[in-house]
């Protein structure tokens, strides 16, 4: 019965919890932009795409709910009729002579005794189906997104940005989106990358800085793989700044400093000395 109701409301359940991650990540979406979406009129729209989600997530819910709650109320009649039919048989047994009612009693509390643990299996069988599917979707997560082992530490960067031949796309998709890049920029250029939307901009700065692997081909910074460099180490020589922008939970000074050490002579410029003239 524990094996019938995990294979009736697998399914289900896997449908489920993607439906609700989806509506509430699409819930999560339209609080940060709830003043565009107010001040645009779109809130009616907004709230009936993610009422649709929601409710897809309530229906499978439902029906796997409906599923376990059926074979979980099979498994306890069945419990009663095993407890009913040991006593239809000691009171058999009993008129027979074969054997005194105080054994048909025990008997019958030996094998509510028997069952009754396997009666709860069943009813926590959906809690450890949960425990089980989260451990193997963050198993799953932990194994595409490896941890970074630390490298060797390069020299301090110079300036000099060459790209290979890099094609690149973003995580899990195949076709790439750029491809067959080559150019290089020396220290003290600047370079501005202007093109339609969805061309390609964003992502080749994102293999830029190395926050998304390349293809084909590599990204160099003086030389060296922009991989190949300790984050924490490469991190105070660029400056980046994405299309959203937000300022983390802390001061303006420990934002500038990147929640490093404070030190205001760091991190200001010195006013320039201007000539007098008369």
């Amino acid at each position: 019965m524990a094996v019938a109701n995990e294979k009736a409301t697998k399914k289900l359940l896997a449908e489920a919890n993607s439906e609700h991650i989806q509506a509430q990540n699409l819930a999560n979406s339209n609080l940060r932009n709830a003043e565009v979406l107010h001040a645009m009129g779109m809130l009616p729209g907004i709230m009936g795409r993610w009422s649709k989600r929601h409710h897809e997530f309530l229906s499978k819910q439902s029906q796997a709910s409906d599923r376990a709650g059926a074979l979980t109320n099979t498994s306890k009649v069945l419990r009663l009729l095993f407890q009913s039919l040991i006593l239809g048989l000691g009171a058999l047994l009993v008129l027979r002579g074969e054997m005194t009612p105080g054994m048909m009693i025990a008997g019958s509390i030996l094998m509510g005794r028997a069952l009754a643990p396997i009666d709860q299996m069943i009813g926590g069988w959906k809690g450890f189906v949960s425990a089980r599917g989260a451990y193997e979707r963050l198993n799953d997560l932990l194994t595409q997104i490896p941890s970074e082992e630390r490298k060797m530490s390069l020299p301090a960067p110079q300036g000099v940005v060459a790209l290979e031949g890099v094609a690149a796309a973003p995580p899990g998709a195949r076709m790439a989106t750029i491809r067959g890049i080559n150019f290089s920029v020396s220290k003290g250029e600047h370079v501005g990358i202007i093109g339609p939307s969805a061309a390609g901009k964003s992502t080749l700065a994102r293999v830029l800085l190395g926050i998304w692997p390349s293809q084909v081909g590599d990204v160099r910074l003086d030389g060296g793989v922009i991989t190949q460099y300790n984050r924490d180490e490469i991190g105070p020589y660029i400056g980046y700044l994405p299309q959203d922008i937000e300022l983390f939970d802390g001061t303006i000074s420990e934002n500038i400093a990147r929640f490093g050490t404070i030190d205001p002579q760091k991190w200001s410029t010195p006013p320039r000395k201007q000539a007098c003239t008369k």
